[in-house]
């Protein structure tokens, strides 16, 4: 008796390793299952059903046509999706607040609907469900508020897979707060300054403002603790208020 698959196989579709199930009929001992032109590892479970692992040699994508072979008999083929791994290449914006988190886009391939954007971050790990439609190299997420600050190691997985480690990184960042301004009076357009303070990497601005006039300083350079700045030219005299923006948020501090 020739050996039957009854299609489909199940899952359908999986990456090496994964265990199916082949249903049929006319199954015995001496089946071995054929996954394209590799022999996979087989297990005779009954006279309807066999099992066997998606082997090493499969292809990293694509369909593969599956069949039963005994006593030199080959049964009906039937096909079998392998999945890509997802593969991580970058995360945009690569910084954000982490006092309110916000959205994210991570590009890459391989990407699936039901997997998942996966992200160590604490005190609770972030895992945001892909859904579709799924776009298979560029997928979005919102990273919720609340998590320590830090630069956390972005992956997908997929059921093909966990994508590329150590390649895609998101930092979420505290607000800066500022502390002094060096020399504290006497600034003048064109004069540089010290701004010292907390978290001020990742800078985006630093602007000037006296009584109605705002300008930003475009040369200023952050240093994690202090940012070193030069009075815009065209700013008035007078007391006024320097704000140091960064991905993780503003501050603003008295100068004269």
């Amino acid at each position: 008796m020739a050996p039957v698959i009854t299609p489909p196989l199940v899952p359908a579709q999986g990456k090496t390793g994964d265990t199916v199930t082949v249903n049929g009929s006319g199954f015995t001992t001496a089946a071995t299952v054929n996954f394209g032109s590799v022999l996979a590892s087989t297990t005779f479970v009954s006279s309807t059903q066999l099992t066997f692992v998606v082997p090493s040699g499969a292809p990293c994508s694509g369909t593969v046509q599956v069949s039963v072979t005994q006593t030199g008999v080959k049964s009906n083929p039937v096909s079998f999706v392998i999945l890509p791994a997802p593969s991580v290449t970058s995360v945009t914006p690569a910084c954000l607040p982490a006092a309110t988190g916000g959205s994210v886009t991570v590009t890459g391939s391989g990407f699936a609907s039901g997997g998942t954007i996966n992200l160590p971050t604490t005190p609770t790990p972030t895992a945001l469900t892909i859904t579709p439609p799924v776009n298979n190299n560029a997928v979005s997420g919102t990273i919720p508020g609340g998590s320590d600050p830090g630069t956390y190691q972005v992956t997908v997985t997929t059921p093909g897979g966990t994508g590329t480690p150590n390649v895609a990184f998101v930092t979420l960042q505290a607000a800066p707060a500022l502390t002094s301004v060096v020399p504290p009076t006497g600034d003048l357009p064109g004069d540089q300054v010290t701004i010292y303070g907390s978290d001020l990497d990742n800078l985006v601005s630093v602007t000037y403002t006296v009584g109605a006039t705002t300008l930003t300083d475009t040369t200023a350079t952050a240093f994690g603790t202090y940012v070193l700045s030069t009075v815009p030219t065209g700013l008035p005299a007078g007391a006024g208020t320097i704000t140091v923006t960064t991905c993780g948020g503003s501050d603003t501090i008295a100068f004269n």
